[in-house]
């Protein structure tokens, strides 16, 4: 039997703000930052306290009156892809002094021989939203996944906080996706057998904690993006723009450093997505979380305040 080639290593892409002369990328290239160099483990998470609601939420005793809904679904019409490139330079760079909440480098990942991501780098932080675009099958996904702790890098560093997210076993990505990840998905993913309060309130009982509490958190959340009175309606009973909604809320409702929204307006029409994408982008970045939306869509994007492109596996800035 003959032995394999080796398959190369890819090099890094260069960031676009750096100079032409970077070197190619090595294992080495990217050194933990000084606050990165002794982080304090956060294994085993302690469980988290309830986060008190301003609204009172109804109970057997009795009935109050229904939260006024913290985030109204926007009127306004999608952004023209314009928009994208008429955005005033404060919205590109006010983010730029904050820390990472979330940074990958020197992202590396391969499927058999295909490379899927080509030596990445990327960082958002606390309260702003970041869109990725590309191709199909350029690596949109795979980055979000890699971020996210779904998938492993097969080189490069995955930082959340002062976690890093590459070296911890299965169990504890689990937890922390768990407990400090929000994800939007393109088909919301929502139970059809159970009414929007508890479809909101799942993730925090599965974590431990009461189905009386969970469900009052998940009411006050569903009042915040405007669904207080569609607490009780299955997902069979709510429109597209609803459901999608109500998977913003399951998103938020555990106080997340960080959402991921894959594709959360393909399946909706243009005047909605955009009503989506303004509600998940102003409730969540409100609460100080940052996101990552995966996007095909011009519109989608100028609702972010920073695009990068990936195209082979390779990230630039647009």
């Amino acid at each position: 039997m003959s032995t394999p080639t080796p398959r190369p290593t890819p090099t890094a892409q260069p960031l676009a703000h750096n100079p032409s002369t970077r070197p190619p990328h090595t294992p080495t290239q990217y050194p933990a930052p000084p606050h990165h160099q002794t982080p304090t483990p956060q294994y085993p998470l302690p469980a988290q306290s309830p986060v008190p609601t301003q609204n009172p939420v109804p109970t057997q005793g009795g009935a109050s009156s229904a939260p006024t809904a913290q985030y109204p679904v926007p009127t306004q019409q999608p952004v023209s892809a314009q928009a994208v490139a008429q955005r005033p330079p404060h919205t590109q760079h006010e983010f730029q002094h904050l820390p990472a909440a979330l940074s990958g480098r020197g992202l590396v990942k391969y499927y058999g021989d295909v490379v899927g991501l080509a030596g990445v780098d990327v960082a958002v932080r606390p309260g702003e939203a970041l869109a990725v675009m590309g191709p199909s099958g350029n690596g949109k996904t795979t980055l979000l996944h890699v971020l996210a702790g779904i998938l492993v890098p097969d080189q490069g560093e995955v930082w959340l906080g002062n976690d890093r997210v590459d070296q911890l076993s299965d169990g504890q990505r689990t937890v922390l996706r768990r407990r400090r990840l929000g994800f939007v998905f393109q088909d919301n993913q929502l139970l059809a057998e159970l009414p929007a309060d508890e479809n909101v309130a799942l993730p925090l009982m599965v974590d431990g904690m009461s189905r009386r509490e969970a469900v009052g958190r998940a009411r006050a959340t569903l009042a915040q993006v405007g669904l207080a009175n569609e607490a009780g309606r299955r997902p069979g009973e709510l429109s597209g723009g609803q459901a999608q909604r109500v998977a913003i809320a399951r998103a938020l409702v555990g106080e997340p450093q960080v959402v991921f929204a894959d594709e959360p307006t393909g399946a909706l029409d243009a005047a909605t997505g955009g009503q989506v994408i303004d509600l998940l982008v102003g409730a969540a970045t409100h609460r100080g979380a940052a996101v990552v939306v995966v996007t095909h869509d011009d519109a989608v994007a100028a609702r972010c305040h920073r695009v990068v492109r990936i195209v082979d596996g390779r990230v630039s800035e647009r």
